[in-house]
């Protein structure tokens, strides 16, 4: 892919390289989060409707943690690619100067709205999927503060 704009190329790169990582979250959280919420649900007494209702709100806390737990590690996709060591990660041969505020700034700003949408994703999933009403906005709020300060 050649484009002339060099932002435009580094989210795609950037896109390139976190994709994978990415759809991984989205299955994690989704497919995980129906498994526990399942297994609480077989394993739940159907008799009494108040030790039900504690192992069901249970698992939805456990299938809360299933769904945040993937994004405290987002910063891993792009570190490495150059092994771990301190610098700009992306080793593109940029053939027009770009600002040090863009290299630094675009990835950050990616990596943010990208964690926060795959947890809305993932909840929203689940959320339509199960009874459960998943917190949306406050909490991809916080994984967006999150990764602003891990990234």
């Amino acid at each position: 892919m050649k484009t002339r704009s060099p932002i435009v190329a580094m989210l795609w790169e950037i896109f390139r390289v976190t994709r994978v990582e990415a759809a991984l979250k989205v299955a994690f959280g989704t497919v995980g989060g129906l498994a526990v919420l399942a297994l609480c649900a077989t394993v739940a007494p159907a008799d009494n409707a108040k030790k039900y209702e504690d192992i069901m709100d249970n698992g939805a806390a456990a299938a809360m943690i299933l769904l945040v737990l993937p994004h405290l590690v987002s910063g891993l996709s792009l570190a490495r690619l150059n092994g771990g060591r301190p610098g700009f990660p992306l080793y593109l041969h940029y053939t027009r100067p770009v600002r040090t505020a863009v290299i630094v700034g675009l990835p950050m700003a990616y990596l943010t709205v990208m964690s926060s949408a795959v947890y809305l994703v993932s909840a929203l999933l689940l959320r339509v999927t199960s009874d459960y009403a998943f917190p949306l906005i406050p909490v991809a709020a916080w994984i967006a503060v999150l990764n602003l300060v891990l990234v």
